[in-house]
């Protein structure tokens, strides 16, 4: 199947006036039947997991659209994983990524048109993310220092992180406080000329959208 890992910075609206990149992307896994799909933070806002029963049960809450719940009814996925920051999708044991429908397009090529789109689509809000339903889950957008956090290291610890990794680097959260995000840069990006550029469009511009409280991200000194 090969690495179908690609970055998808695609442009989206957040709200009536701002946009920004929405960061999603799919990620091969040591089992060739599980395929990870890294999403921006606060696109999906809870955790469940389950097969076609769980799944439409959560349908009927509003929180699993009739798109995705169909692969699970066709039988194309056996299972799949919500959580923040990730969307994990199993094949049946005699499932392929490869396998084409009627129209000649390839399993795991629906699958991530379907979920870009879930993921896209704004609410009555003009909000992004994963729809939510009568489940009691936390608005979007965090107020807090902890929410923030959360969603920092939720990037550090994929696009973010593998990004300074593929140039010898690493970002390690220092602290949260107050809306200032401050990072540690080690390896190759420490005293880089292009920290500055690399904390604003690999960190800063992912959560602003969704964090009002985000005054800063700035290097740990």
């Amino acid at each position: 199947m090969g690495d179908h890992r690609h970055h998808g910075h695609i442009a989206a609206p957040i709200g009536p006036t701002v946009s920004a990149p929405l960061l999603f992307y799919p990620r091969t896994t040591p089992d060739p039947l599980v395929l990870e799909w890294v999403v921006g933070p606060g696109l999906v806002r809870f955790s469940w997991s389950g097969g076609v029963t769980e799944g439409r049960d959560l349908a009927t809450q509003g929180a699993l659209p009739e798109q995705i719940l169909g692969y699970l009814e066709r039988g194309e996925l056996a299972h799949l994983s919500l959580a923040p920051g990730l969307i994990t999708t199993t094949l049946p044991a005699d499932g392929s990524w490869q396998e084409k429908n009627t129209e000649g397009t390839a399993l795991a090529t629906r699958l991530r048109r379907d979920l870009f789109a879930v993921l896209s689509t704004p609410n009555e809000q003009g909000e992004l993310g994963w729809p939510t339903g009568t489940l009691d889950v936390p608005t979007l957008g965090g107020s807090t220092d902890a929410e923030l956090r959360t969603a920092v290291k939720e990037l550090l610890g994929g696009a973010a992180g593998d990004f300074a990794a593929s140039h010898g680097g690493s970002m390690r959260l220092a602290s949260v406080q107050d809306g200032v995000v401050r990072i540690e840069m080690g390896g190759a990006c420490r005293n880089c000329p292009a920290i500055g550029r690399t904390l604003l469009f690999h960190v800063d511009r992912q959560l602003r959208p969704y964090f009002p409280n985000l005054v800063r991200v700035e290097e740990s000194r």
